[in-house]
């Protein structure tokens, strides 16, 4: 499901990021974790993420615990068919329950049947979970032919 910008969503979103246990594992591009003026507020990333056809994010949305985070491809490119995945499971609660590599799982099945062919990706070293999903995970794609390039 792709985000909707809901006064909901973008709270979450301003609780995950303040929450220092989250914030330590997310990539450096997202808001409020590396360079500050790359978007002024949340709901503003959001708007940009929706509108920029070089990301498809999509809400992570648990049966129990509703929506949990997302899931993106980014930096897509239609011309090499390539994009780099990425997985924020947001709420902490749902760490550890192998949601995180159910929904990678799905992500690159969903690319797969797009047509693409080149995923990138990397996982907080110190995220041992993330780190071992990704391995797994492109370990079984590269097996079916997909090039993954871990970093």
């Amino acid at each position: 499901m792709p985000f909707d910008g809901s006064n909901n969503e973008v709270s979450l979103y301003q609780r995950w990021f303040a929450d220092p246990s989250v914030r330590r594992y997310l990539h450096p591009n997202t808001p409020f974790v590396g360079d500050p003026s790359i978007c002024v507020d949340i709901a503003s990333w959001i708007a940009h993420l929706v509108r920029d056809n070089r990301f498809a994010y999509f809400r992570i949305e648990h049966p129990m615990y509703g929506f949990i985070g997302h899931s993106a491809m980014n930096d897509i490119s239609l011309e090499d068919m390539s994009f780099s995945r990425a997985c924020v499971i947001g709420e902490s609660s749902c760490w550890n329950k192998g949601i995180g590599g159910q929904v990678g799982e799905m992500l690159l099945d969903h690319a797969k049947m797009l047509g693409f062919k080149t995923v990138t990706a990397s996982a907080h070293k110190d995220n041992i979970a993330s780190v071992k999903n990704l391995r797994k995970q492109f370990d079984r794609e590269e097996e079916k032919g997909m090039s993954c390039i871990s970093s």
